[in-house]
C-alpha cells in the first residue's frame, strides 16, 4: 500500500505539502512568508504517519497532528510531485539540495 504527497508552491509565493496516507489529503502550509522574492529559501518538511511538519527557513514551525490513532502502514513512497498547483501556472524557479529519506535527489 502506497501513499503519496505533493510539495506546491501556492499563490502569491506560498509553499504548502498535501499528502495522503489512506483516508484523506492532509496540507500543512506556510501561510505567512513568501518564498518568491528572488531570495535563497531552506524549506523542511517531515512526516511520521499523519503528524507531519512544515518550516520555511527560521520561521516557526507549522504542524500538523491528527487527533485520535493514526496508521502506520502507509510509509512506502508511490508519488512526488513538486511545483505549482495550478497547471496553467507552473512553478518557474530553481530547487537545490533536494533529499528525500536522506538521500540527495
Amino acid at each position: 500500500i502506497y501513499f503519496s504527497f505533493s510539495v506546491s508552491f501556492q499563490t502569491e509565493g506560498k509553499v504548502g505539502v498535501t499528502f495522503n496516507i489512506g483516508t484523506v489529503d492532509i496540507s500543512v502550509k506556510e501561510l505567512n512568508t513568501a518564498i518568491n522574492d528572488g531570495k535563497y529559501h531552506l524549506v523542511r518538511f517531515t512526516r511520521n504517519g499523519g503528524n507531519a511538519t512544515l518550516q520555511v527557513d527560521n520561521w516557526p514551525i507549522n504542524e500538523h497532528f491528527p487527533a485520535g490513532r493514526q496508521l502506520t502502514i502507509f510509509n512506502t513512497q508511490a508519488a512526488i510531485s513538486i511545483g505549482g498547483n495550478d497547471r496553467k501556472r507552473p512553478y518557474q524557479g530553481q530547487l537545490s539540495g533536494l533529499y528525500y529519506n536522506g538521500l540527495k535527489v
